[in-house]
């Protein structure tokens, strides 16, 4: 935000509360600013799922050949960044969590305890994956 735009968000915040206010600005942290790139490359990963599916059975377009290579090198990375424990929560969030028969939320089961764990958005993910692993932050 810029500072014209504090300070539009001040004025209308003390019309509404007929106060006067004072408007500042958090400094992120690593682990949000962290949390908040990861939410993106998961995005952004399922937004490449979903253009490929689109193309495949909208267009009769395979796109699987040409994704397959940038897909290889995300994994080793995300495997690389995160662990295995990790790594295997995010491809169960990307490949598995959709049952593509109805499109309802299939749940992770936790081994240890039997919980069943829904992920809904990537914040879900990035939580569990804390639980599991908590160096990640």
């Amino acid at each position: 935000m810029q500072m014209d735009d504090y300070k539009d968000l001040k004025i209308t915040v003390d019309k509404i509360l007929n106060t006067n206010s004072v408007v500042r600005r958090k400094r992120r942290s690593e682990a949000d600013k962290k949390l908040e790139l990861f939410k993106q490359v998961i995005n952004t990963l399922e937004e490449i799922q979903a253009r490929s599916i689109i193309s495949q059975y909208d267009l009769n377009i395979d796109l699987s050949n040409y994704d397959d290579k940038f897909l290889e090198v995300i994994d080793a990375l995300l495997y690389t960044s995160y662990g295995k424990e990790c790594y295997n929560l995010i491809s169960f969030y990307l490949y598995e969590r959709i049952n593509p028969e109805d499109n309802t939320i299939n749940p992770i089961i936790i081994e240890m305890t039997g919980e069943e764990v829904y992920l809904n958005n990537p914040y879900d993910l990035y939580n569990l994956m804390r639980r599991v692993n908590p160096k990640i932050d």
